[in-house]
């Protein structure tokens, strides 16, 4: 989990691409890690990459559901895919 923990520092620092790289890294040794695409979506929302953002946030809630906030950050980040916002 260490590299996750490092993965999640670089996001916050706004080192995206950095955070990015990470948390791929990370998805090669635990490809079914919730928290690991969890974090990937967020990391690829900032960049305005949408459609791989849903991709990797549904994955993460369909691993484990019970994330907090995922269904309403899968919601914002579907509709931000789509290019439209919800009222």
């Amino acid at each position: 989990m260490t590299d996750l923990r490092r993965a999640v520092d670089l996001h916050l620092a706004g080192n995206y691409v950095a955070a990015e790289e990470r948390l791929r890294s990370v998805l090669r040794v635990e490809p079914m890690l919730p928290q690991a695409h969890h974090h990937l979506a967020v990391v690829l929302h900032a960049q305005t990459q949408y459609s791989d953002a849903v991709r990797h946030l549904t994955l993460a809630a369909e691993l484990d559901p019970s994330l907090p906030g995922i269904h309403e950050r899968l919601e914002n980040y579907t509709w931000d895919a789509l290019g439209r916002r919800s009222a």
